[in-house]
């Protein structure tokens, strides 16, 4: 019988191998689905500038759906990118202003997604933590993301996200 603190190096070597494996997957297919991406986003615009004016409304329609399907999945693409990153980062943590970080956030997506508003409560304390701040912000901005886009199909007068932050047994609890 191997000694147990061999095998846990064993699996550890293998779930840091596994890890690299994973996110040189992720990169590769984010950046292998640029090209076809770009060619379809290409193609739809020329065929808006050639034939949209004597297409249909019904047409036309089409061509916006392709242009905004494409323009969704680049950012999907984006999102994977940073994903396969965060893996390999060395995590830097400082202090940082909780509040002013998640209220920057917050007006950054809400900027991104305008018109569409929704009623965002920051029930944050105005205090220092120390966090990796491109991290947090790498989680905000998934989650305020997908606030706007799972609120879309509910009137703008009942989408509200609530964010809040409170200290347990030492720890900052973030919670949207």
């Amino acid at each position: 019988m191997s000694d147990p603190h061999t095998r846990i190096a064993e699996l550890e070597a293998e779930l840091a191998a596994v890890r690299r494996e994973m996110q040189e997957f992720t990169s590769a297919i984010s950046h292998d689905l640029r090209a076809p991406l770009r060619h379809i986003v290409s193609f739809a615009q020329l065929v808006e500038e050639d034939a949209g004016p004597q297409l249909s409304a019904e047409v036309q329609g089409f061509l916006g759906t392709i242009s905004g399907s494409a323009k969704h999945l680049g950012a999907m693409l984006d999102s994977l990118r940073e994903l396969s990153r965060v893996g390999s980062l060395v995590l830097a943590p400082a202090p940082v202003d909780l509040r002013a970080l998640v209220q920057e956030v917050a007006m950054e997506v809400a900027h991104q997604h305008a018109p569409r508003q929704l009623a965002l409560d920051v029930d944050v304390p105005d205090a220092v933590v120390v966090v990796d701040a491109a991290l947090l912000r790498v989680v905000l901005r998934a989650v305020f993301d997908n606030a706007w886009k799972f609120t879309s199909r509910v009137p703008e007068s009942e989408a509200h996200v609530v964010v809040r932050a409170w200290q347990a047994a030492g720890n900052w609890v973030l919670e949207v």
